[in-house]
């Protein structure tokens, strides 16, 4: 009787295990989500504040200020709760192009996600001029007139307040365009204003650029490297 008993107990107790082991694989997690994604500015010192993610699907877009360097970044993942990622997360990651994370469940099932790092346009981009006449040294009254475009091409125009001439001190040139702002600047000229109209005339120059929404202070040196700057305005975008 004894024997039966135990023998009944051991098939009890083998039914339980086994019926716990299935339990437990049928609740193993198929969650797989990327639930955020940030580039943290205490992770990143090019960044002045935190750059997150916005997540569509599998898709994931970062834009990043203009003169982020997306070779060297650090992003923060989270992820679902028992799953794991790859490649590794929270280390430095070149983002010059897309970046694929595959995320596995529990489970084993996986889900990829695509991370694109745009970086936004140079903030000098556009057309800027001096609201009202300034009074630059060796010119008299003037506005200030500049032209620049995303690949660092520029044309300044000083313009004679009371006549409405050009000066012979405006020109056209190029600078880097990944040149960023509070920086000094070599401005590679290429032609000068001479006798009503441009001429080609190389010589470089100095500038220097902050931007603040659509107003610009902008610094012109003569030479480069810059000993001094002969003007510094302030510029508001114009349509």
């Amino acid at each position: 009787m004894k024997k039966n008993i135990f023998f009944l107990a051991s098939l009890l107790l083998i039914g339980s295990m086994i019926f716990t082991s299935c339990e437990k694989e049928d609740e193993l997690s198929n969650k797989k989500e990327i639930l955020s994604f940030v580039f943290e500015a205490s992770k990143n010192a090019t960044l002045e504040h935190n750059v997150l993610g916005s997540i569509n699907g599998t898709d994931i877009v970062a834009e990043v200020p203009f003169g982020t360097n997306t070779q060297n970044l650090i992003p923060s993942v989270e992820i679902s709760a028992k799953a794991g990622i790859g490649p590794v997360a929270g280390v430095s990651t070149d983002f010059s192009g897309p970046v694929n994370y595959t995320v596995t469940a529990e489970d084993g099932s996986t889900k990829t996600f695509t991370v694109n790092v745009p970086v936004s346009p140079a903030p000098y981009i556009g057309n800027w001029e001096t609201e009202t006449s300034v009074n630059i040294e060796n010119l008299g009254l003037s506005r200030v007139k500049l032209s620049v475009n995303n690949t660092g091409g520029i044309i300044m125009e000083l313009q004679s307040t009371i006549s409405g001439d050009l000066f012979s001190k405006s020109i056209k040139g190029q600078f880097d365009p990944k040149s960023v702002c509070n920086t000094e600047i070599c401005l590679d000229q290429t032609h000068r204003w001479l006798d009503g109209q441009w001429t080609p005339e190389i010589t470089e120059h100095c500038i220097m650029y902050v931007c603040n929404e659509n107003q610009m202070e902008f610094k012109y040196c003569i030479c480069f490297p810059k000993n001094q700057w002969w003007f510094i305005v302030s510029l508001v975008k114009i349509e």
